[in-house]
């Protein structure tokens, strides 16, 4: 038995000698609260080697701006620095996971949720291959 500890104890050692890594990930927000970006790091730490390497990936260079949230109705999305060429697809969904809305957007528009009853919506917005998420509360008082 204490072969077995001590075997699982050497085997746990040897696999965390050889390498390490370390991811860390940034979020940055907008005044009304909207992720504006999000960069990713990996560090790797060889114990072999002294080097550390650092890989940095900015997933969304492009900025989407939603307001206002919470609403009475109408969203107005904007986008900026958005590839040429670029389709934008506004989806809304109840808490159900419901599509209530599809639309397709210019840089500057607007998605309508005025019929919809009060409660919290959630607004995707695809451009390219980046999709964008966010929760959006509707109350009419």
């Amino acid at each position: 038995m204490k072969q077995k500890h001590l075997f699982i104890l050497i085997l746990i050692f040897l696999c965390s000698i050889n390498l390490t890594a370390q991811t860390t990930v940034v979020f940055a927000y907008d005044e009304n609260g909207n992720r504006t970006s999000r960069s990713i790091s990996v560090t790797q730490v060889s114990a072999k080697s002294d080097i550390d390497t650092t890989l940095t990936t900015d997933i969304e260079e492009l900025s989407v701006k939603i307001y206002p949230n919470p609403t009475k109705g109408k969203i107005f999305v904007e986008t900026i620095s958005l590839p040429e060429n670029s389709k934008i697809l506004a989806n809304m969904y109840d808490t159900q996971g419901k599509m209530i809305c599809k639309k397709y957007l210019s840089e500057s528009d607007e998605v309508d949720i005025s019929n919809e009853p009060d409660g919290v919506y959630i607004l995707t917005i695809n451009i390219s291959t980046s999709k964008f998420k966010w929760k959006i509360v509707k109350h009419s008082r």
